[in-house]
């Protein structure tokens, strides 16, 4: 008998990147950021219009954009 209250699916993807890469040290920042970003895309596909499109537009953004947003962000 489990008493585990049920966990949205965003939730489950974002700590299983988490564990994977804890545990996958050759992972790279690249690949996680794809990983979330796939997921993310997939809970988008459940909204409605026009929800759907501005939440893909939101998950499509490239990881040098990301990456160079990032960096400007910590200086």
């Amino acid at each position: 008998m489990t008493f585990l209250l049920p966990v949205p699916s965003t939730i489950r993807l974002t700590l299983l990147c988490i564990i994977l890469s804890a545990l996958l040290p050759g992972c790279s920042n690249r690949q996680i950021y794809e990983g979330l970003q796939a997921g993310k895309r997939g809970e988008c596909q459940k909204l409605q219009e026009p929800d759907r499109s501005r939440c893909l537009d939101s998950a499509d953004v490239r990881y040098e954009d990301y990456k160079r947003e990032r960096d400007k962000d910590v200086k």
